[in-house]
């Protein structure tokens, strides 16, 4: 239930909450169970409350319940997203890297994996995701900017891990191993982005794509007309 209330952060009627956490029960025993789940999280959150004493953290407003705005509650998903917006919104470059690695550090995967399947934290799971990816690829480009290709590649791994279409990766990529001299493997990164973006999404690399792989094939054909005797 607490889950329930910090993802949806607004009010939600009692009915609402009957249909999301017990489906399956009728009216009365998802009564029953919203009643034990209530008073167990008032316990939790205020244990030294007297009794009849109002809730201050959970609040009932007719029929609708959920956090009191009042409540100072600090939560990891939102110092992960204040820290991640601060550091893309950020112009100075010495402070955009420690605002990014420190919010990253505080992803530690998919949001409430647990309810992976349920429609009322999916948005909030998405737009957790959408952070991650958005605050690494920024690393990834400055790391690049900086020529620091094994950074630059490390966090591109990370992206794709958690997003195979991430497009940027893949350009990163390709430009990484070409700067390090191995084409092979930036070629291999180009050929695999076009597969799963076919499977995935039934669609081509975009043209930023084509014109980094260009660039690295006319490179290689160069390099060997040169060793030609």
């Amino acid at each position: 239930m607490f889950q329930l209330f910090i993802t949806v952060n607004e009010l939600i009627s009692k009915e609402e909450i009957f249909q999301i956490l017990w489906p399956n029960q009728d009216t009365k025993n998802a009564d029953r169970d919203f009643k034990v789940a209530l008073n167990s999280l008032h316990h939790v959150l205020e244990p030294m409350r007297k009794a009849r004493a109002a809730p201050f953290f959970i609040i009932r407003e007719g029929m609708f319940y959920g956090l009191n705005p009042h409540a100072k509650i600090e939560l990891d998903t939102t110092q992960f997203q204040t820290l991640i917006q601060n550091g893309l919104n950020e112009t100075s470059q010495e402070k955009v890297i420690p605002l990014l690695e420190k919010g990253l550090k505080l992803y530690q995967g998919e949001y409430l994996p647990e309810r992976r399947y349920d429609d009322w934290c999916i948005s909030k799971r998405e737009s957790m995701l959408v952070y991650f990816l958005r605050a690494a690829e920024r690393i990834a480009q400055i790391m690049v900017r900086q020529e620091k290709y094994d950074h630059a590649i490390f966090w591109c791994e990370k992206i794709l891990k958690r997003d195979r279409t991430w497009e940027e990766a893949y350009r990163l990529l390709m430009y990484c191993f070409y700067r390090k001299n191995n084409r092979p493997q930036a070629m291999k990164w180009y050929q695999k982005c076009k597969v799963v973006l076919e499977e995935e999404l039934g669609v081509s690399p975009l043209e930023p794509t084509k014109q980094m792989h260009d660039m690295i094939l006319e490179s290689e054909k160069y390099i060997d007309r040169i060793k030609q005797p």
